[in-house]
């Protein structure tokens, strides 16, 4: 059974992880930008 709203609820939780990141200021951006370079490091790893 797939339930027909799974993907409206993940919207959802989505577009309220980014209004929390909105809302928590300066310390949220550092957060997501730390884990954005960690990330991007990850993937550079892999490359080469």
């Amino acid at each position: 059974m797939t339930d027909p709203n799974a993907e409206d609820r993940d919207v959802d939780h989505a577009s309220g992880f980014m209004n929390r990141i909105a809302q928590g200021g300066p310390v949220a951006t550092v957060a997501v930008v730390l884990v954005a370079l960690l990330i991007a490091a990850w993937l550079v790893g892999l490359l080469r």
